[in-house]
């Protein structure tokens, strides 16, 4: 069972994904990726505050480097500790629009869409992100919401961020994914492309395709 034939055509949709409204088809822009800067070296030291995805209120001081945050964030790939569900379960809807794999975080703040081209998650709330790693989407002057792999890279290096255009990924129209458990979403019967396997914590998401792999939340965003 493949996660989605493609993407369609990319449609401005409301946030509730109601379907019963009048769509009007825009073109999303997927130019060719820019190389962007090593954050390997760069250290982060800052004071935030900020509500966690169990709906706490957290104060934390962190000085590390991006390669020690991302280091840390692939313990989050183990997902011994998780419990596996059906994917097919949250998988659907044909060729159209919303085809594909889709599920959100617990607290609907992470909002995931996994097809058979694309797979990325849109983060409603979160902490600014580092400016390395923004795909060229054509409008760098957006704040990025999306975290993932663009259409046609899924496991082809670090995710990248990029600010939705379109209906890609899919807002409001997911089911919950528990704390606690994953999904592991075959998006080519061949092999070709990797399974995208992602696991919901009450730390955030984290999705992983051949050797890389994103976690994210409101507080914290790493790559590797």
């Amino acid at each position: 069972m493949l996660a989605g034939c493609g993407l369609g055509d990319a449609v401005n949709s409301s946030s509730d994904g109601s379907e019963g409204e009048a769509m009007t088809t825009v073109e999303a822009t997927f130019p060719s990726t820019t190389e962007s800067a090593s954050e390997s070296s760069a250290t982060s030291e800052s004071t935030t505050e900020s509500t966690s995805e169990s709906g706490g209120t957290t104060t934390a001081t962190s000085s590390s480097t991006a390669a020690e945050r991302s280091s840390g964030a692939k313990k989050n790939a183990d997902f011994s500790d998780l419990t596996e569900r059906d994917a097919l379960s949250y998988t659907g809807n044909g060729n159209s629009r919303l085809a594909g794999t889709r599920f959100t975080s617990p607290t609907g703040n992470i909002q995931c869409h996994i097809t058979g081209e694309g797979a990325g998650c849109v983060v409603g709330e979160h902490q600014p992100w580092p400016e390395a790693n923004r795909y060229n989407d054509g409008i760098p002057e957006t704040t990025p919401d999306v975290i993932g792999w663009y259409p046609g890279s899924i496991g082809d290096g670090a995710p990248q961020r990029w600010k939705q255009q379109g209906s890609w990924p899919s807002r409001g129209t997911g089911v919950e994914l528990p704390y606690g458990t994953y999904l592991d979403v075959v998006t080519d019967i061949d092999g070709a492309t990797p399974n995208v396997r992602c696991g919901s914590r009450e730390t955030g998401m984290t999705c992983v395709a051949g050797e890389h792999g994103f976690s994210v939340s409101r507080e914290t965003y790493d790559v590797w």
